[in-house]
């Protein structure tokens, strides 16, 4: 199975193949959830700007709105940005059938229904490559991360290779990850076991996490949201610049172009 996944999918999670070339509609990017025929446990599907929120039954509408609504504010449809190319980013999101499923509770404690169609997810044509779980405690930035994950995972791949594609050594992410890794800015002990798993499991994971980080100390919001963890050291936009000059060029000179921080409003609603 896993060869199969290796065959269809980039880090295992991100489809090698469109499937569908169509474009999205900008005029019509309203939220609307919808039942899920046949489901058994991801019961609804939202889909808007690009990506299918596909949530448990538990999931209650008004979350699974506040998440959407929390990316929509990611892609400000806003003059001040390059729109051509973010909309070129969520037409690629949208093609590659970029897809979160939305878990009420921890995965590590699904059922077998639960975990049945997860690996229907994990083995079909979607890109998957994170989950967004409600859990007890603040989900602030549980949800921003898996946003971002997916946003540089599938959109940032496809449209910047040279700079944001996790699979080739030479891209620019990679080059200032390893520097960070270096500095020790960016300890990764806790991922060592997905490399006895498979390298380019391991890889892309790596990326996909250091892109989160280096995006939201850029947006300045992990010393008021984020956990401070031993995983990353570097709190804001200042110390990003003055540690990782490169990290700080490569979102100045790409990210900026599309993707904005989420307000204060929708993070702290979380």
């Amino acid at each position: 199975m896993m060869k199969l996944v290796k065959e269809q999918k980039w880090g295992y999670a991100v489809l090698k193949e469109k499937v569908d070339t169509n474009a999205i509609n900008f005029s019509h990017l309203q939220m609307k959830i919808n039942e899920v025929e046949d489901a058994q446990v991801f019961t609804k599907s939202m889909f808007t700007y690009g990506m299918d929120f596909r949530a448990m039954n538990q999931v209650s509408n008004d979350f699974l709105r506040k998440v959407g609504k929390c990316y929509q504010e990611m892609l400000p449809q806003d003059s001040s940005l390059d729109l051509e190319l973010q909309h070129r980013l969520i037409n690629t999101l949208s093609q590659y059938a970029t897809t979160i499923p939305v878990l009420s509770g921890h995965h590590n404690k699904m059922s077998k229904e639960t975990e049945q169609e997860m690996f229907a997810f994990e083995m079909g044509n979607y890109s998957v490559c994170d989950v967004i779980m409600i859990e007890p405690q603040r989900q602030t930035m549980e949800v921003v991360e898996h946003l971002l994950h997916h946003i540089s995972d599938v959109g940032l791949f496809y449209i910047f290779p040279n700079e944001w594609a996790f699979n080739n050594e030479n891209a620019t992410i990679v080059k200032s990850m390893n520097i960070a890794i270096d500095k020790k800015c960016f300890r990764i002990e806790d991922y060592k076991e997905l490399q006895e798993i498979d390298d380019e499991l391991y890889q892309r994971i790596l990326v996909q996490e250091y892109a989160y980080w280096i995006i939201s100390t850029y947006w300045n919001i992990q010393e008021k949201y984020g956990p401070n963890e031993k995983e990353w050291r570097i709190r804001n936009k200042k110390e990003l610049q003055e540690k990782l000059p490169l990290a700080y060029e490569l979102i100045e000179t790409t990210v900026n172009d599309i993707i904005v921080a989420p307000s204060d409003d929708i993070m702290s609603s979380f």
